[in-house]
């Protein structure tokens, strides 16, 4: 067993980020995002213990834990083997002729046949090729799932008569770069879905997006708005080219700074009222702009781990009040979500919207938000049952996700039926 303060949990954390990107920029069917999530939570469960079995840290009654670490890196590991780029055996013979053709062709020019002779990979070790491809998790994750790598492989003729992690190896991409340079018959795939719309999204200038953003407030203006109109065209065809991933279940938290006496009344409430508590936002200027009208849920904004929720809130344990209280959510719901993040992560827009917000805007709505509503409203409009993002002041790698779910009717809490409240704590650090 093993909690989410553990370097395990983190590097699990990262592998859900590479397995959805692997899943976005490749033409593989497989959703390794959908995937990944399902057995994430087949081995999460409400915590009853005291401390972690690996990192002693002292434990919250029902956070989630991770159980059955020995068939949870096996299913892990078979998964991250079916993700990872196609192997070919390196005996050397295909190299003998490459550089044999090349030293024909260019027999006058010495400088152009050593320069391209250089250039011809003469394989690498699979463990290399497998640590740069999860250079996040070679410290604790890799080794557990190391074994079940090679037996998928082994198992699935991949590559024959292998080995060990050894053996030396020619990725498709070393294949392709070998054809397209040395013998021209290598046809480049151009159907990559996403080009055009994240062509277009990170080509926007901030000029054009402090327009957007003026146009948005004085809405009248904004279905003249050029900028407006091609976003919506943008992220239109990312849903229409199916880019996002699946979860059909998941296990999720959700922060709400209350007092002491309306956290103390929570353990007399019945399932109905606890979960009413948890989901619906508080009234007033915090949630104006949020894309959250007061008291209605237009998105439900959650964490896959409690310790980021802290700093989503601003909450300052020292001269803060108010209790911090941690409700533990899962949800049974298949929901299409397009992982903004991952896409959008080098474009000014994402840049734009993922602004800190000005704590002391004293206006009714706030300013940092105007953006990321409106994108939130154009990809809710596009099809998408919500969206996963980065968590505030973190590009690491092994940072949480970030999910915000949308409500498709924000008359009543309907739309998140399917959710229900598996416990909540008191976060105390």
């Amino acid at each position: 067993m093993f909690c989410e303060q553990c370097r395990l949990s983190q590097e699990i954390n990262a592998l859900s980020r590479y397995l959805i990107f692997e899943n976005l920029r490749s033409e593989i069917s497989e959703d390794f995002g959908e995937h990944f999530f399902k057995i994430q939570d087949k081995y999460l469960i409400s915590n009853t213990k005291y401390m972690c079995d690996r990192c002693k840290t002292e434990l919250n009654k029902n956070e989630w834990i991770y159980i059955n670490e020995e068939e949870l890196f096996e299913e892990l590991g078979r998964l991250v083997a079916m993700s990872l780029p196609e192997f070919e055996l390196f005996d050397g013979s295909d190299n003998d002729m490459i550089i044999a053709d090349v030293n024909e062709t260019y027999k006058d020019d010495e400088i152009m046949r050593d320069k391209i002779c250089d250039e011809v990979s003469d394989g690498n070790l699979l463990i290399n090729v497998i640590k740069e491809q999860l250079d996040f998790c070679c410290d604790d994750l890799l080794p557990e799932i190391k074994d079940e790598i090679i037996n998928y492989l082994k198992q699935n003729h991949i590559l024959s008569d292998f080995d060990d992690m050894h053996t030396r190896v020619l990725t498709k991409s070393d294949i392709e770069f070998t054809n397209r340079n040395f013998y021209k018959d290598y046809d480049e795939d151009v159907s990559f879905s996403l080009n055009k719309s994240i062509e277009y999204i990170n080509s926007l200038n901030m000029e054009e997006l402090d327009i957007l953003k003026k146009d948005i407030n004085n809405d009248k203006f904004l279905e003249n708005n050029r900028v407006f109109k091609n976003l919506r065209i943008a992220i239109q065809h990312l849903s229409e080219s199916h880019i996002g991933t699946y979860i059909s279940r998941g296990k999720f938290y959700r922060a709400r700074s209350m007092s002491e006496n309306n956290s103390s009344k929570l353990k007399r409430l019945n399932a109905e009222q606890l979960k009413k508590d948890a989901l619906t936002p508080p009234l007033g200027i915090p949630s104006q702009g949020r894309w959250n009208k007061g008291g209605k849920p237009t998105a439900l904004y959650i964490s896959n781990e409690y310790s980021q929720l802290p700093r989503e809130i601003n909450f300052n344990y020292a001269n803060q009040k108010n209790k911090l209280v941690i409700f533990c959510l899962e949800t049974y719901k298949k929901r299409f979500l397009l992982p903004v993040s991952l896409l959008l992560e080098d474009s000014k827009l994402y840049k734009k919207v993922s602004e800190p917000v000005n704590k002391n805007d004293k206006k009714s709505y706030k300013q940092q938000y105007v953006l990321s509503n409106l994108l939130g409203k154009i990809i809710l409009n596009s099809g998408y049952d919500g969206i996963i993002y980065d968590p505030i002041g973190s590009n690491d790698k092994e940072a949480p996700l970030n999910f915000a779910l949308f409500n498709h009717d924000v008359t009543n809490l309907e739309e998140f039926k399917d959710i229900k409240i598996n416990g909540y704590f008191i976060c105390n650090n």
